[in-house]
């Protein structure tokens, strides 16, 4: 996770960063491109759960249906997701916080990964 080259979690719209130097996670997700901490990608996620909590069945919509999503850290800036963005956010922001844990579980129990690996 030292390297903000290699990326953290990738789905098929996008892909989390991390840089240890800064101790953020860089989304880049088509419109949506943020810096944000790991508090906020656990706020991120909980706001994309609701919205798909609410709205499910998603198959059941219109394929033109868009949600307005307004992460944290982007200033109050709203970015318009078809359902499958949603889900494909959703998989990948869930996907970086499992990452992150795990990457923690290894580091407190002093594993280290071959850097082929890394």
């Amino acid at each position: 996770m030292d390297q903000v080259t290699n990326a953290l979690y990738c789905s098929v719209y996008g892909q989390v960063h991390y840089c240890r130097h800064r101790g953020e996670f860089w989304i880049d997700f088509g419109d949506l491109q943020v810096w944000i901490c790991q508090e906020q990608l656990h706020q991120l996620s909980q706001q994309i759960n609701q919205l798909i909590r609410v709205y499910n069945p998603l198959v059941q919509l219109p394929l033109s249906r868009q949600f307005d999503l307004h992460p944290p850290g982007c200033r109050g800036k709203c970015h318009r997701l078809f359902a499958d963005e949603l889900l494909d956010l959703q998989m990948l922001i869930d996907g970086s916080l499992v990452m992150c844990e795990l990457y923690q579980f290894l580091e407190d129990n002093q594993f280290r990964l071959a850097d082929s690996l890394q």
